[in-house]
């Protein structure tokens, strides 16, 4: 039965570390590999938040598709986690919200 509450308390506590931030795209900095990048800013609340990528790769969202959805003025939705004091990307969604 201890088993199945510590596993249970590690589950909650993990899982409810995900957050959200939507904003369009101030900055992104190209990885180096073809298609990778390094980090996207985004004006969130007329904050700039910056979002890692860590080297993972994010469905279609290459860094020229997220150089179009900047120059488009789009926004982004950003799910992430704060690993060292740093947004790390966990999901990217597009949404065309106009605000």
């Amino acid at each position: 039965m201890k088993f199945f509450l510590i596993t249970f308390i590690l589950f909650v506590s993990c899982s409810g570390s995900s957050l959200t931030a939507e904003g369009r795209i101030l900055d992104i900095k190209k990885g180096d590999l073809v298609g990778d990048f390094e980090y996207i800013e985004l004006n969130v609340n007329n904050e700039k938040i910056r979002f890692y990528s860590e080297n993972k790769m994010f469905d279609h969202y290459t860094y020229d598709h997220l150089i179009s959805h900047q120059l488009n003025g789009d926004y982004l939705e950003i799910n992430y986690e704060k690993k060292s004091q740093r947004n790390i990307i966990l999901e990217i969604e597009k949404h065309d919200h106009s605000h």
